[in-house]
């Protein structure tokens, strides 16, 4: 990633492009944390060509914005990227940022607070994939973790992710069909205690890995609609490679700050 500076009177301007992650988050951090230590606490972030941003960065961005409110300044987002604009409507930071469609809309906010529009995020159509609504492939698993139902694997809807486990939709098929798990053998086979398999991804923790665990159901609800059966399954991860399953606790804990600063705890 790169950041260009410039200034405009007492406003710090920075203009970052590329992928903000975990891999870059301490160098420009630093280099953000210097700028603030020097006096620059009214600070513009053009988002436009950020083409990325982890939960970590932007837990960071918060933090930031929190730490030169504290000294008197602000920071303010202009023209944010789609990714970056979707990232934070679903998690709700459009409430949190102020956020502009210009330059010098952002500069004027600083001497002119409340004079300028601002952008109407609300109307932005949610990214799925980063609220989670991605795939998750299971299979089913004995007391011996030995595959049932042969190997292909079934397709479900992640609807939240959380440091231990997930909940995901599936919508259970009828009886008659090629599915091997319907209806009919569901409550028997999918109940809490059963033994997974489970494989996913998730961009908005690593942009292109696949998460994949051993897991256990923990709940299992269902709702009939007519005539179609829709699951919801909670799962605990039961054994995962370290490094994913702090990948999504790191998450989880990002998720917790955001939700903290917009109710002002």
């Amino acid at each position: 990633m790169k950041v260009e500076r410039k200034q405009w009177g007492d406003v710090t301007i920075l203009s970052f492009v590329g992928e903000f992650d975990a891999y870059n988050l301490p160098t420009f951090s630093g280099r953000i944390d210097n700028l603030i230590e020097t006096g620059n606490v009214r600070l513009v972030f053009n988002l436009r060509l950020m083409t990325f941003i982890n939960s970590g960065a932007l837990g960071y961005l918060v933090r930031t914005k929190k730490l030169v409110e504290e000294h008197g300044g602000d920071l303010v987002i202009i023209t944010p990227s789609k990714f970056v604009r979707k990232a934070l409507t679903v998690l709700g930071l459009h409430e949190y940022f102020k956020i502009y469609e210009t330059e010098q809309e952002g500069v004027l906010f600083f001497h002119k607070a409340g004079e300028v529009t601002e952008m109407e995020l609300d109307k932005v159509e949610p990214d799925e994939k980063l609220r989670g609504e991605n795939a998750i492939m299971f299979r089913l698993r004995d007391e011996k973790g030995a595959e049932l139902l042969g190997p292909a694997p079934f397709v479900g809807k992640i609807s939240s992710l959380y440091a231990d486990g997930l909940q995901y939709r599936w919508e259970v098929p009828k009886s008659g069909g090629r599915s091997q798990l319907t209806t009919e053998n569901f409550d028997e086979l999918i109940h809490p205690g059963r033994a997974l398999s489970v494989k996913f991804r998730q961009p908005f923790v690593a942009k292109t890995k696949y998460f994949e665990a051993d897991a256990a159901v923990m709940k299992v609800n269902k709702d009939i609609d007519d005539g179609v059966t829709e699951a919801m399954i909670h799962i605990s991860y039961t054994k995962m490679n370290q490094a994913d399953r702090k990948l999504l606790e790191d998450y989880a804990a990002d998720l917790d700050e955001y939700r903290g600063e917009l109710k002002g705890d």
